[in-house]
């Protein structure tokens, strides 16, 4: 059975070479392996222009647990943290908070709207003793785009520290260390770097790294004892994923040889015009305007129409060897079809052209 193609946020189709990859057994403490996590830490650095200040620690689990670790390992939990809010991964750093007893702040606005800055300000001048604000890059529970340079601008401005959940747009939109003030950035192999699930990573300075010792209140996701463990000894403190570490590498590899940032997001933007011109054709809706909508999952509006049923619609392009996702909205049904992963023009095609297949199949009205 020929392997069905992922259309989804991550995990994401990736290429022959990253899952030929995990075809060898590492040892965790042989050099070979240690070379392989010397060598990410490196070129995640580089995507971001970061300079010998900056270090990546790569730690074993989901992007939730880097995000988790990020906030806990930074954040002290006597210390206000703005939470920007504007969809589910938000709400996932809020629900953080509450386990860990961090005090934080939400500040809400509508999950298909762009971000109101003077809002924001004002919330932040009516909240003097804020520190701390955690911030979701591109959230994909919708696929907008939250405006990074500003949200940075304002914080630097107001001397707070901004930590930003890069999990789906980090290596295909700009996060640039010489011009985004930032305190601390997580992201995941599994999303545009094209690697496969397992691990996550957190990028900080090396300074701010040793500052965060005894902050966490959590043994694994402890970002300062993996730093300090790693730069004594090359290894991870706990048994890492060797095969997904061996495939980040691969994954990385490809990265650059396929143009880095931009060679990646030029690909994932052919894609989104691709999908929303032929999703458009067939008479489709897609939620966002194309100002905020990011190259890495777009969201559509289920059609009215009752023959429309997405259990069906899904199973149907399943078949025809498609993998889709459902929607993440709370108030509209929807549905969301991704643009990253190792596909392009011709796979876009080739599931556009069975979803309006599937249209005319069931006699679908998207008028």
């Amino acid at each position: 059975m020929k392997e069905p193609l992922l259309f989804t946020p991550g995990p994401l189709t990736t290429s022959i070479q990253t899952k030929k990859s995990m075809l060898v057994d590492y040892g965790s403490w042989d050099n070979e392996f240690n070379s392989i996590t010397a060598k990410i830490r490196k070129k995640v650095v580089k995507i971001l222009k970061g300079n010998r200040n900056y270090t990546c620690v790569p730690l074993q689990g989901s992007g939730s647990f880097g995000v988790e670790a990020m906030i806990i390992n930074f954040v002290r939990r006597n210390e206000p943290l703005l939470i920007l809010i504007n969809g589910a991964y938000g709400e996932r750093i809020q629900q953080i908070c509450k386990h860990h007893k961090i005090k934080h702040v939400p500040f809400v606005w509508k999950e298909d709207q762009s971000l109101d800055l003077e809002k924001l300000k004002k919330k932040l001048d009516q909240n003097k003793k804020i520190k701390h604000l955690a911030f979701v890059h591109c959230e994909t529970s919708t696929g907008i785009f939250n405006p990074l340079k500003e949200v940075s601008d304002l914080c630097k401005k107001k001397n707070i520290n901004l930590y930003i959940d890069a999990m789906s747009s980090f290596g295909a939109l700009d996060i640039n260390a010489n011009k985004i003030k930032f305190k601390a950035v997580v992201a995941s192999p599994n999303k545009c770097l094209e690697g496969v699930p397992g691990i996550n990573f957190v990028i900080a300075k090396t300074l701010d790294f040793k500052r965060c010792k005894g902050i966490s209140d959590n043994l694994s996701m402890d970002l300062h004892d993996q730093w300090d463990y790693m730069e004594k000894t090359g290894r991870w403190r706990y048994t890492p994923p060797t095969h997904v570490v061996a495939a980040f590498l691969k994954a990385l590899e490809q990265f650059e040889k396929d143009g880095g940032l931009k060679g990646r997001a030029k690909r994932y933007n052919e894609n989104l015009n691709i999908l929303i011109t032929e999703m458009t054709k067939i008479g489709f809706k897609s939620l966002l305007p194309r100002s905020v909508q990011t190259p890495i999952i777009v969201t559509f509006i289920s059609p009215s129409d009752k023959k429309f049923k997405f259990n069906r619609f899904y199973n149907y392009l399943k078949k025809k060897g498609f993998i889709i996702y459902p929607g993440k909205m709370a108030k509209r049904d929807s549905f969301r079809i991704g643009c990253i992963g190792f596909i392009g023009k011709k796979e876009m095609k080739m599931l556009t052209n069975q979803i309006a297949k599937f249209v005319k199949m069931e006699k679908i009205s998207l008028n």
